[in-house]
């Protein structure tokens, strides 16, 4: 008995041509050519792992699932890391993302200047494009398109250790006057 191989006359998803058409058109989209510019510059100094991780974050933002993207996300997207991934246990993903924030950094301040900026803010996981117009700086954000809010976290490890000893001052002192002033009464 022989199968013989269906071949449609027409297509059956037509949805289908209008996602590959989608996908043409972004493939023009200016943040992406702007990522595809930084990772093909041998000035850009990450790891392969990184430039993974930075590849997610800025396309998951370009899709508009900036706000949903957290640790766990690209643990196991990207990291390939199980299902049982505890992120606050393993700091794999806080340490690659400064360490691209800081390849990042280094790199724009090599006096290399592109059109459009790539940025990951402390405290989120999602990019943010700064579009640079003949010296000035526009910022681009991502806007969601599904309404998620982006929840911006402080991350407090990168804090100078002056200012984490002034913090620490200020709250001995404070606690030392409340405690005087409990005597005097």
């Amino acid at each position: 008995m022989r199968k013989e191989k269906f071949e449609p006359s027409e297509p059956t998803d037509p949805q289908g041509i209008e996602a590959a058409a989608d996908i043409a058109e972004d493939a023009n989209d200016p943040r992406r050519l702007a990522l595809d510019k930084l990772l093909a510059n041998p000035a850009f100094k990450t790891s392969s792992r990184n430039r993974d991780i930075l590849r997610y974050v800025v396309e998951e933002t370009i899709a508009g699932r900036g706000g949903r993207i957290k640790a766990y996300n690209i643990a196991t997207d990207v990291l390939k890391r199980d299902m049982n991934f505890d992120s606050l246990g393993d700091p794999v993903v806080r340490i690659a993302v400064g360490q691209i924030r800081k390849a990042l950094k280094d790199f724009y301040a090599q006096a290399y200047m592109p059109t459009m900026r790539i940025e990951i803010p402390l405290g989120r996981y999602s990019a943010q494009f700064v579009a640079i117009d003949s010296g000035e700086e526009v910022a681009t954000a991502a806007e969601p398109r599904d309404g998620v809010q982006q929840e911006i976290v402080p991350d407090w490890s990168e804090t100078s250790p002056l200012f984490s000893a002034s913090v620490l001052a200020t709250a001995i002192i404070f606690i030392g006057a409340v405690a005087v002033g409990w005597q005097l009464f």
